[in-house]
């Protein structure tokens, strides 16, 4: 996995002014198949969204956490976790990519 992308992405949101505006509320967008290649598990074709089988994850916006069924939307889950995890790891970085020294 390529971390220099993910710190990227995180910089470039970090580093967004309109964000730190207090009370403005504003939200991100960035499509899932930008993150592609951080996937390497394997492809469903079925989407099982509103099916018995379905926990509905993909429809609470508060829900991050993996899917556990073979649905063509699982891979984004899945990538959520990947940037969830690595994210820790990239914030362990200055600017300029160096690892920050431990006390």
């Amino acid at each position: 996995m390529d971390t220099r992308r993910i710190s990227n992405v995180r910089k470039t949101v970090s580093s967004s002014s309109p964000n730190e505006c207090e009370g403005c509320g504003s939200t991100l967008a960035i499509k899932a198949e930008n993150f592609r290649d951080l996937y390497t598990g394997p492809l469903y074709t079925h989407r099982m969204t509103g099916e018995p089988a379905c926990p509905g994850r993909c429809l609470r916006l508060d829900d991050l956490e993996p899917c556990p069924n073979e649905c063509s939307m699982r891979w984004v889950r899945d990538v959520i976790q990947t940037l969830k995890n690595k994210g820790a790891a990239v914030d362990r970085f200055t600017k300029d990519n160096r690892p920050v020294e431990e006390p």
